[in-house]
């Protein structure tokens, strides 16, 4: 479970970085977009959908994240409502749920993509495969980071508290 883990949080460590990085280039485009159609009355062809996919697949990668650090499974009014003990069943349920329509969005967003393989994005001449791909991937990337953070739950639930460890 440990080695899951690690390998879980460096696949969500490289979803976030590059989600940053593609979020940073995006917004470098979204700039070099308003001087070249503003400054240079020359705008661009290529920078306005290149920044919007970017940042599709910025949105897509840092969803994994935020299901690791469970900003979106979190039902917080059903929780205050839930005993502490019964807590790690609501937290396995709505995993469970997520699980199931992330492995859906995987499925359908592989056959988008699948779709698409043949029209081109406007002004960039590469496949509108391409940018759907991030549908699927970062449902991949997000897949893990669920499965994480359930396992961590587990985790955290079979070890011995405090108390425990000194009468032990």
């Amino acid at each position: 479970m440990d080695l899951f883990l690690r390998v879980e949080k460096n696949i969500t460590n490289i979803a976030l970085i590059a989600s940053m990085i593609m979020l940073t280039i995006s917004v470098a485009l979204g700039f070099y977009q308003v001087v070249t159609r503003f400054i240079f009355n020359a705008p661009s062809e290529w920078s306005e959908v290149a920044s919007i996919s970017l940042m599709v697949w910025s949105v897509f990668l840092a969803s994994a994240p935020a299901f690791k650090t469970g900003m979106m499974m979190s039902v917080d009014v059903i929780y205050r409502y839930v005993p502490n003990n019964k807590a790690l069943y609501l937290k396995a349920f709505i995993g469970i749920c997520c699980l199931s329509i992330i492995l859906l969005l995987i499925w359908l967003g592989c056959d988008l993509a699948y779709r698409v393989r043949f029209q081109m994005v406007a002004g960039l001449k590469i496949s509108m495969s391409w940018v759907y791909s991030a549908l699927p991937v970062g449902c991949m990337f997000s897949f893990f980071a669920i499965l994480g953070n359930l396992v961590h739950a587990l985790n955290e639930r079979k070890k011995p508290s405090n108390l425990e460890r000194v009468l032990l």
